[in-house]
């Protein structure tokens, strides 16, 4: 009986990974734009002078595309409190607002990637 519980014992340790589990996640760079607070944007209500009140200056804008960007990067991963850890990843995160002519918020999109240049073209796809 005692060398069944030392075996299974070892076995959930060895499943595990020898170690408590936590996860980190932290902005580094950036203002994270939290999901509640992007829900209260209200497309085709809410004006640009609006939203920046609301959230602030955006990371960038692209005027002729009626495009607003709010950026953020994210230092994140997992780590064991014992034993090994997985390396530290980062991506980026990004708020786009889309505004028309008018300056009325007309959509919003969350992205994310490893590669602010792919984003950025990805946004702006998006955005047309």
């Amino acid at each position: 009986m005692k060398v069944t519980l030392s075996v299974i014992f070892t076995l959930l340790l060895f499943l595990t990974g020898c170690g408590a589990f936590a996860d980190y996640d932290s902005v580094d760079s950036g203002s994270r734009i939290n999901r509640i607070a992007s829900s209260n944007l209200k497309p085709g209500i809410d004006t640009q002078a609006e939203v920046v009140a609301e959230l602030g200056t955006p990371f960038t804008q692209y005027a002729d595309k009626g495009v607003a960007v709010y950026l953020w990067h994210k230092v994140g991963g997992s780590s064991y409190l014992v034993g090994p850890k997985e390396p530290t990843l980062g991506k980026y995160e990004a708020l786009a607002l889309k505004f028309d002519d008018r300056q009325i918020l007309q959509r919003r999109e969350y992205f994310s990637g490893r590669d602010w240049s792919e984003m950025r073209e990805r946004i702006l796809v998006w955005a047309q």
